[in-house]
């Protein structure tokens, strides 16, 4: 592997929105031309309705093609699913219909009144979500495997929900043009750029192969027995088990990238004679283990889950403008839909908890707010002058103190596991 390929490099798809507030004025459609021609003997009027016809013939199979390409690269996925879930086939086909229906309103629907999309995209959230609790992990007992199976679900259903939300200017950002692009991206357990630019499929192929590589060396580290050991001994030290849990998920989170990368690699062998030069999926997480502000952190946190939340919540909200009301209603919300994650995988709704969790990242995320407001640090990052290095170092110590308690209280609190008991899962 080459010295350009590491860890480090996850941090390449790092996209911050630059909206303030969720466009929710009733955008109206220019009228169509008629699409009905009227039958003449017109030589002309004839070659027209050929012409559409033809076109109608191209576009349905388009959609079937991108249907099928859909399948067989995320058939890897589907088939780890099922075999984790031990469903019948029925229940697992149902799921994958229900993550491709997403894409005929995110299509249909991409003009309409931002309240529409928004009551829409947050309604496939509910059900895709409620299938998956209830009924595809109903029979997972592993923990490992139930979390993981969950969080790569909830990747893939906030992925497909977000571009509901997010109407005409997200499906452009994501190159989605047509119902058969959005089916392709709906297909993806991940944000997939469709307009990606490259003359050949070669560097992302190539990108896809290093970051599967490098979750092959974490789960081989994370399964060593000189892991377990230090693990062990980091437990009977407070100030070490919070180091190690900060490390240790944050090479986890790195496996959750792996299902998208996997979907790159089957998308780009398949002989149809689609441009996979034009497709590139988004990393899901970065390597929040190095963040410097709780800004980067969540740029680098669940990518997909991140940007639906500022899209169901902030912007509607006030976005960064009211920022005391917007930042707390926020986290306030996300930590109640956190209750059904810690019920999944160990029967406890952990409530009281998953408050205590979000308030801390709500209060840390507030002070950042006010404190880059006053050095001149803008809504989107940008340093209008670079801020004394106290206030930098303090935004550092911030972010990684919360996180170390996020995670310890998770791991203690809503999964109810020691250390210890971690490492042997």
């Amino acid at each position: 592997m080459s010295n350009n390929t590491n860890i480090q490099d996850l941090q390449d798809d790092v996209y911050i929105d630059n909206e303030d507030e969720m466009n929710i004025s009733l955008v109206q459609e220019e009228d169509p031309e008629s699409d009905f021609v009227a039958q003449s003997n017109d030589p002309e009027a004839n070659n027209e309705r050929q012409l559409l016809g033809q076109q109608q013939q191209l576009q349905d199979r388009s959609i079937l093609g991108q249907l099928c390409i859909g399948l067989l690269s995320s058939s890897p996925t589907l088939i780890l699913m099922g075999v984790i879930c031990d469903k019948s086939p029925l229940f697992l086909l149902a799921y994958t219909f229900l993550l491709w229906f997403t894409a005929i309103p995110a299509f249909y629907l991409q003009n309409k009144h931002g309240i529409i999309r928004w009551f829409i995209g947050f309604s496939m959230l509910v059900i895709l979500s409620g299938f998956k609790s209830g009924i595809l992990l109903a029979n997972v007992d592993q923990f490992v495997w139930k979390a993981g199976l969950y969080a790569t679900t909830a990747l893939w259903e906030c992925s497909n929900a977000v571009v509901i939300l997010g109407g005409t200017k997200l499906l452009q950002r994501f190159g989605i043009h047509n119902l058969a692009d959005a089916i392709l991206y709906a297909s993806a357990p991940s944000q997939v750029y469709l307009n990606s630019t490259g003359a050949t499929g070669a560097p992302n192929q190539r990108r896809s192969i290093h970051i599967l590589l490098c979750g092959l060396g974490v789960v081989a580290l994370l399964y060593s027995t000189f892991f377990r050991i230090i693990g062990i001994y980091a437990s009977q030290v407070l100030i070490l088990e919070l180091e190690f849990l900060a490390f240790t998920a944050s090479l986890m989170v790195v496996l959750l990238d792996v299902p998208a990368h996997v979907w790159q690699c089957t998308h780009n062998i398949i002989p149809y004679g689609n441009d996979v030069s034009a497709v590139k999926v988004v990393l899901p997480y970065g390597w929040v283990y190095s963040s410097t502000s709780t800004r980067q952190f969540w740029s680098r946190w669940s990518r997909p889950a991140t940007q639906l939340i500022r899209h169901l919540l902030f912007y509607p909200l006030g976005g960064i403008q009211r920022w005391y009301l917007s930042i707390p209603i926020m986290f306030g919300l996300n930590a109640t839909s956190h209750y059904d994650l810690s019920f999944s995988l160990v029967g406890d709704r952990a409530e009281l908890s998953w408050n205590l969790i979000f308030s801390t990242l709500a209060i840390v995320a507030m002070v950042e707010v006010v404190g880059d407001s006053y050095f001149g640090v803008n809504e989107n990052g940008v340093e209008a002058q670079v801020p004394p290095r106290w206030y930098r170092w303090t935004r550092t110590i911030l972010v990684h103190l919360s996180l170390r308690l996020v995670l310890f209280l998770m791991i203690h609190k809503c999964f109810k596991m020691s250390l210890k008991d971690f490492l042997n899962e």
